[in-house]
């Protein structure tokens, strides 16, 4: 007899730079000048342009993020905001959850620099 289990989420790898697109998509939409400004204050990885928009063009065709229609910013310049879809969500969540698992091993080996301590 076979037991009927919940079939398990498919596994979505993403890079360092679709993470962190996520991650600043998880709080608020925002356009890809604003998504590459947002990485830099998190001290992610160095964004290019055209790298950005060649990512986010291909995270939007996995369904991890939906293009809005263009809106008028307050110069009047065309900006393309995107929204982070419940499989984005689902997909950064998995990769936290992969994320910690590493950690936890680098932990246990201890691989990492010890803590400063409290202030």
């Amino acid at each position: 007899m076979i037991k009927d289990t919940p079939a398990a989420e498919p596994e979505i790898r993403l890079s360092s730079l679709e993470t962190h697109v996520l991650l600043v998509l998880a709080e608020h939409d925002l356009h890809g000048y604003g998504i590459a400004k947002a990485i830099e204050r998190r001290e992610g990885p160095r964004i290019f342009p055209a790298n950005l928009y060649r990512h986010l063009k291909s995270m939007a065709a996995r369904g991890l993020i939906q293009p809005q229609p263009p809106t008028l910013d307050e110069s009047g310049r065309a900006r393309r905001q995107f929204h982070i879809t419940n499989l984005g969500q689902a997909a950064v969540r998995q990769e936290g959850q992969r994320l910690r698992r590493l950690l936890t091993e680098f932990e246990m080996k201890n691989l990492l620099p010890a803590k400063p301590p409290a202030k």
